[in-house]
């Protein structure tokens, strides 16, 4: 179960604006701002991480849950992630008029991952 997975995350932050201290903030109304030194998009830049090969090794069967009105990951980032997923057994569900925190829905969440992982003949 992938839950509003922060598909192109490095690339979407590291373009933000900087703070009088170079630090990049980033606010939402789940955390409020959070301050974020440069050095961290520097550092995570050399790794090249890419959300092709991640998507495109995901073999296990995956539920990806997101809500339209995400204002931390966009919907489209996520919707791409979710179309790159190679699992034979794959389901996206976009909850209208949901942001990031997802509390509302919570039990419909826990009962369309049961319903998915008996379809997809998963176990616990």
């Amino acid at each position: 179960l992938l839950i509003a997975p922060a598909a192109q995350a490095i690339q979407r932050w590291s373009t933000r604006p900087r703070n009088d201290q170079g630090e990049h903030v980033l606010s939402s109304t789940f955390v409020g701002d959070i301050h974020i030194g440069a050095c961290m998009f520097e550092d995570a830049a050399q790794f090249k991480w890419n959300d092709g090969d991640l998507a495109g090794n995901l073999t296990t069967p995956t539920l990806v849950v997101h809500g339209s009105c995400d204002d931390v990951v966009p919907v489209d980032a996520s919707k791409a992630f979710y179309d790159l997923i190679a699992a034979q057994h794959k389901k996206w569900i976009c909850i209208p008029g949901e942001g990031h925190r997802l509390n509302e829905p919570i039990k419909d969440i826990i009962s369309w991952m049961h319903d998915f992982m008996d379809k997809a003949g998963v176990t616990l």
